[in-house]
């Protein structure tokens, strides 16, 4: 699997870490909030691949979809340590709120295989290794039964990064604020 594959399913990763693996509402159940993506960012080193990150609100939608496309020149490989990040904004200025120890992606996939096969859904990546080559996610909108109904209203900020020994090689950003309905 490339580094630059790595670093998606990184910040993938971290919306596993946040959300449980099945969702905590019922279909049919109305939740008390939407989760709204505000800001999408990647960075990949120019030896490992590049990306772009983007959102856009299709036709008759009230809200935005996050899409990523990433070409890779390298395999992703199993025993990449991902990192993540979230950081909540308060009084203007972002306050950590979670800071993860570093983890073997392959165990970390293993781990979260469930909530990683539905946002894979929205597009053609696969579990590790993954050769190099080009990878997208299209139109993902998160599910926010996923997460428990006491969140409180505000700015996310969600951090992935992939690594290798002494280098970042894959950084995901994405924004998020949660709204009450």
């Amino acid at each position: 699997m490339s580094m630059v594959t790595m670093c998606f399913l990184g910040v993938l990763g971290l919306l596993v870490v946040l959300l449980p693996q099945e969702a905590v509402g019922d279909e049919d159940e109305e939740w008390p909030y939407k989760i709204i993506f505000t800001s999408c960012k990647t960075h990949l080193d120019p030896n490992f691949g590049r990306g772009k990150c983007s959102l856009k609100k299709p036709k008759g939608e009230n809200f935005k979809r996050l899409n990523l496309h990433i070409d890779t020149f390298q395999e992703i490989f199993c025993a990449m340590q991902v990192t993540m990040s979230a950081k909540i904004k308060s009084n203007g200025n972002w306050v950590d709120n979670y800071n993860s120890e570093p983890k073997d992606y392959g165990n970390y996939y293993r781990q979260n295989e469930g909530l990683l096969e539905h946002i894979f859904s929205f597009g053609n990546f696969t579990a590790c290794p993954m050769e190099p080559g080009r990878y997208e996610i299209n139109n993902l909108l998160i599910d926010e039964k996923r997460f428990p109904k006491e969140l409180d209203s505000g700015e996310y900020l969600l951090e992935l990064k992939f690594q290798t020994p002494g280098t970042t090689t894959i950084s995901l950003e994405i924004g998020a604020a949660l709204d009450k309905i």
